[in-house]
């Protein structure tokens, strides 16, 4: 993810990152619209996203919803 944040941040001036959280397992975000049960993001990389998001100077805006 940070590799990819920064190919963006070499081509744009800002950078929008929004995280649907239905995209965690229902094993660590239970009680989500979606829950998603097969194949869903575990606690840590759910995290290691954020952090990714918040360390690149270029993004203005984390939407987390």
């Amino acid at each position: 993810m940070k590799q990819l944040l920064d190919e963006l941040a070499a081509d744009c001036d800002k950078i929008f990152f929004s995280f649907d959280i239905d995209s965690v397992s229902a094993n660590f975000m239970p009680g989500v619209s979606a829950p998603s049960v097969v194949g869903g993001l575990t606690d840590l990389e759910a995290f290691e996203l954020m952090h990714a998001a918040g360390s690149q100077p270029k993004v203005a805006l984390v939407d987390c919803s």
